[in-house]
């Protein structure tokens, strides 16, 4: 198979059916000075990472953490810090001010990840949980591993279709040739855009892009990280 050419499966998530995606441990809720477990768990430096080796027959990876909050951080300060989305952190944190969550305030971390229920090759999108999957291919000899990003979906209204397709291109620092009906959107609320937009600040493709067998569909980068995981 031609080396762009991997597999990529778009699925829906099991919080697109109201599940959970992950469940907040007992120590996680209560406090991290009730019990001794509780204080050491949560008291540890938190691990950022985003590549997981896969236990056998296991479909979670990673851990739940806990921090607490400097006077300055928002919500998507500590997105961008520890490699998760906006919405998760929200879902994770209920009650918590996202904008100005307070000097002191315990933040969970959602970093344990239930592995989506489609076939572990290639890339796999979680519309609902808002995160990308990729799993490299295994070496003789090695556990399996699975590399994981928040990804934003769109804005409302745009539907990402639903199945498997090829990566067919890969590009370094794309231009964005901005389709008719964007245009014609923004052009009607005085807000004109250009045919194509070069790569730089101003381009929504970010500094790579992946094109993909569905036709006007990527995988890119973005000009915006405080929308990622939204």
């Amino acid at each position: 198979m031609h080396p762009l050419r991997r597999s990529l499966v778009v699925i829906i998530a099991l919080s697109a059916s109201g599940c959970a995606l992950f469940e907040t441990p007992e120590w996680a809720r209560r406090g991290a000075g009730d019990e001794a477990y509780g204080k050491a768990s949560a008291e540890l430096a938190p691990i950022v990472s985003d590549r997981f080796e896969i236990g056998p027959d296991s479909d979670v990876v990673g851990e739940v953490q806990v921090i607490r909050a400097h006077y300055e951080d928002t919500f998507t300060d500590i997105a961008r810090a520890y490699d998760l989305g906006y919405d998760e952190l929200v879902q994770a944190n209920p009650g918590v001010d996202p904008w100005l969550p307070g000097a002191g305030t315990r933040i969970v971390l959602p970093t344990q990840f239930i592995l989506p229920d489609a076939p572990r090759e290639g890339i796999v999108l979680n519309i609902g949980a808002k995160r990308i999957f990729y799993y490299p291919k295994v070496t003789t000899g090695e556990s399996p591993v699975v590399v994981t990003h928040p990804v934003g979906i769109g804005r409302e209204g745009w539907v990402t279709p639903i199945g498997s397709t090829t990566v067919v291109s890969k590009t370094k620092d794309p231009v964005w040739k901005v389709p008719a009906s964007i245009r014609k959107e923004h052009a009607e609320a005085g807000d004109p855009l250009p045919a194509r937009v070069p790569a730089g600040p101003d381009n929504p493709l970010g500094a790579f892009a992946l094109r993909l067998g569905f036709a006007s569909y990527l995988i890119h980068g973005t000009n915006k990280p405080s929308g990622i995981g939204m």
